[in-house]
This record gives C-alpha cells, structure tokens and sequence, in this order.
C-alpha cells in the first residue's frame, strides 16, 4: 500500500481440517523432510492403531479405527498439520500465502485490480488442486475474499470487489476479518479493532469486579496477568505510534 498498489486477499478455510490429515500422506511428507528413520518410526507408532467409541446411556459403541487425523489439543497436533500444509505455498505461482496451522490468507499485490484477480484465481485453482491430492474439503461458505486498499486508490480503482470463485462457488466480499486475533479492516486502519479490544477487555475487567470478592489479592493479580493484561500488552507491541485521530 506504501507503494500504491493494492492487496487482494482470500482468507481460506478448511473444513474439518485437523481431522482430514491423511496419516500415510503425512508419514511420507515426513519423510522428504528427512527426519531420522528412528522418528519416522515413532511417528508412525504414534499415529497408527488409534481408534474411538461412543458411550451413550452406559452402552459403549464398538471401536472405530482412525485413519485420518492429527490429536487436537496436544502439542504435535499444530505441528504436524504445519508440516502437512507447509507445501501449499510453494505451488501458487505468483500468489504469496501466509499460513499460521490452519489459518491460511492468499494474497497478491498490485496497481491493477484485473493482474490481482487473474493471480488469486490461479492460486485458487491450484490451491483445489493441492486439497484433493492431500485429501482436504475446503468451506466455500466460511472462506472470504477482500480488496484491500487506502479509501482514495479504492475509489479511483476500476473495481469494487474481485470476482473469485472456489470449488464453483462466489466467495462473499467482507470489509474487515479477524485474523490471528487483529480486526483486520479493509482500508488497514485501527478503528475496529480497536472497538474490539474494548468490548473483549470491559467484558474481563467486569468478569474480574463480580469475581474479587471471592478471590485472594495473588489469584486476583493471575486472573488480571492471565486474560487482562496479557490482551492489552500483544495490542500494545502492534499498535501505531502516532496521535492520528484515525487510530
């Protein structure tokens, strides 16, 4: 934006995407990466003969046996999903991606809207592509697109919105999204996050008035570094330094 141009953007989302982790798929990307023959086994050990039942009303139903998946809520889960997606970017061309686990943002920038849809359409093609060879579904519903840009080059721009499709579908144009916990906004100004953190910071100071009573000074001063002071803190290492009345 620094240079004038502008950014398109696709947030993309998978659906059911830690689940749809095919184990043998992500054994042999494991292995082009090389780890020992000692950890391959392991992971192999780890992930093979898992299975999972149903109780319901004391009947247990018979065990299922998982082939796909990685475990959420363990520690090797975000990383193995990592390793399984971290070759995506490296076939959309033109088109830069940037992946946090299973938070995946296309984007492409330039002055012409037309060279910024052409690119994202391609890396959406290939992105498809990518899914079906390692087993994933995209969610046409929850994945977006935005035109990103200062408000005069979007004014003077020759489109309002791209015109991208996934899997057959249009994907809906959004003016802001939250990514990695930042209200993202169009025109890449501070306002509605801003709004945000308010909102989510009231909300746990009133949380910890009504709970002080209750609590000793040392578990008030954890509750206040652990959802209070921590929010304030990341907002505060990514906020402007400037007094613009524009946030």
């Amino acid at each position: 934006m620094d240079d004038g141009e502008l950014i398109g953007a696709v947030f993309m989302d998978f659906s059911k995407a830690f689940d749809s982790v095919n184990h043998d798929v992500l054994l042999r990307k494991l292995a082009k990466y090389h780890i020992s023959q000692q950890a391959l086994q392991w992971f192999t050990s780890y992930l093979d003969g898992c299975s999972q039942q149903c109780s319901v009303l004391g009947s247990l139903s018979s065990p299922l046996m998982l082939e796909r998946g990685v475990p959420q809520g363990s520690i090797l889960g975000p990383l193995l999903f990592s390793i399984y997606i971290n070759d995506l970017p490296m076939s959309l061309g033109e088109a830069n991606a940037d992946i946090y686990a299973d938070d995946t943002t296309l984007w492409s920038s330039s002055k012409s809207c037309d060279e910024i849809q052409q690119t994202l359409h391609n890396a959406l093609d290939i992105t498809e592509q990518w899914l079906t060879v390692n087993n994933m579904v995209s969610n046409t519903t929850k994945s977006k697109k935005s035109l990103i840009g200062t408000v005069q080059k979007l004014h003077h721009s020759d489109k309002d919105e791209l015109d991208l499709y996934l899997n057959g579908t249009k994907l809906s144009e959004i003016k802001n999204e939250k990514l990695l916990g930042i209200k993202l906004d169009k025109h890449l100004k501070w306002n509605k996050h801003i709004e945000y953190l308010i909102r989510k910071l009231n909300s746990r100071i009133c949380l910890l008035k009504r709970a002080k009573e209750h609590l000793t000074i040392h578990c008030r001063k954890l509750l206040y570094n652990a959802i209070i002071k921590s929010t304030a803190v990341l907002f505060g290492a990514i906020a402007p330094k400037n007094n613009s009345s524009d946030y």
